[in-house]
């Protein structure tokens, strides 16, 4: 009996294999009567219905059949077809499949925000497209249900065999971000919406320094836009700024990774707005600010920087290779009389008053809390008592490439 046994488990493996898997504690009592576990355990002669496990050995044929497999068939639906399988009466094919049973997955969690809208919690996302699509049918019914407006989820990278089945369930892309995934969004609504459109612009910082010998300092690039015009143009140094960053800490960030020259912010003397700019054809808000050099001995990036420089005020406005006029040609010249307060000969065209400078308050962000704003303005500083106290340190300088 125990050889017939043995030589139909292939028959069940799979049932066992996925039996196992699903039951985690049942009655032994309930296999007593099993003629698939008489079968397995040799009829009850021999072995021990009372221990852990029942063995029998036949050549080099080995059934252990512990407690664990005990349990697993001891749910009832999985005892005919295993029974029947061992009495020859069905095959491997009528064995139910693999995920049969399989519970349904866990309700998607979200977080409601101020516009009737929700962000689905990443980590509630089910792995398997299946379980997904079960997740979102009945997720997407309950919220449209209770008036919900937008939907939003982030799919990370690891998981895009669901994005597929969110687009299926009216979901369109928004954006993506590398390290977090792409974004995608329903309208639950129908029709048209008024749904933000996704990042739009670039945030650069030029800065212009100027040590007491009246030079200020210059660089020229390995590549770039700036490269492309040849050995002759220099330009102050320049960089986007990051993501959270504040736009004095990219000012002083960037001096410092281009030319190894310590600075200090000291404000904004304009702003510069230019369409189609960069590789993504966005819109570029360009801040020209001004600071204070805290060193001075050059140690200009290897792998951005082809020169870096003190240059006199006066020839570096007298070499730029673009037009009196130009938007360029302006800017320099804001950042050349910002330090010169209209004293000193620079040659050329003078601006008819010295531009002032937009320096930066920290304030209270939106409507109170301990969150803060950098407002800039050359109107000063609001009164001490009213100032924001920081709350964070600032940020510790990031180490050159």
């Amino acid at each position: 009996m125990l050889g017939r046994s043995a030589s139909r488990l292939s028959a069940s493996a799979r049932v066992v294999a996925s039996a196992t898997s699903r039951a985690q504690t049942a009655p032994r009592q309930v296999l007593a009567g099993s003629a698939a576990w008489r079968r397995w355990n040799g009829g009850g002669k021999g072995g021990s219905s009372g221990s852990s496990s029942g063995q029998r050995s036949s050549g080099d044929t080995t059934l252990v059949l512990g407690t664990s497999l005990a349990a697993a068939l001891a749910a009832s639906r999985w005892l005919a077809p295993l029974e029947a399988a061992c009495e020859g009466e069905t095959g491997a094919a009528a064995v139910p499949p693999l995920d049969a049973g399989v519970q349904e997955p866990m309700p998607l969690r979200a977080t409601a925000d101020l516009y009737s809208g929700l962000a689905i919690d990443q980590a509630s996302l089910a792995e398997d497209p299946e379980a997904f699509d079960k997740q979102l049918e009945k997720a997407l019914a309950e919220w449209k249900a209770a008036g919900k407006k937008a939907v939003w989820v982030t799919i990370p990278s690891r998981l895009v065999g669901l994005i597929p089945v969110a687009a299926a369930r009216g979901f369109e892309f928004h954006n993506a971000e590398a390290g977090k995934g792409a974004m995608m969004v329903a309208w639950l609504p129908g029709g048209e919406h008024n749904l933000p459109q996704p990042c739009t612009h670039y945030v650069g910082v030029g800065v212009a320094v100027v040590d007491a010998q009246g030079r200020i300092l210059v660089v020229q690039e390995k590549a770039g836009p700036a490269a492309a015009r040849g050995k002759d143009f220099w330009k102050v140094p320049t960089g986007l700024v990051d993501a959270g960053e504040d736009i004095a800490t990219a000012a002083e960030r960037e001096v410092w990774e281009e030319t190894g020259i310590r600075v200090r912010f000291e404000g904004v003397i304009s702003f510069r707005q230019q369409h189609k700019a960069g590789v993504q054809q966005k819109t570029d808000l360009f801040f020209l600010c001004k600071a204070t050099p805290l060193s001075t001995e050059i140690n200009a990036c290897a792998t951005e920087i082809a020169r870096a420089e003190w240059m006199p005020l006066k020839h570096f406005l007298s070499t730029s290779p673009l037009p009196e006029g130009s938007a360029y040609w302006f800017m320099n010249r804001l950042a050349a009389e910002s330090f010169l307060a209209g004293k000193g000969d620079i040659g050329g065209v003078r601006l008819t008053k010295s531009p002032a400078i937009f320096a930066p308050s920290k304030l209270p962000r939106g409507f109170g809390g301990s969150s803060t704003n950098l407002i800039f303005s050359d109107a000063g500083t609001p009164p001490p008592s009213l100032l924001a106290k920081p709350t964070d340190a600032p940020p510790a300088p990031r180490p050159r490439l």
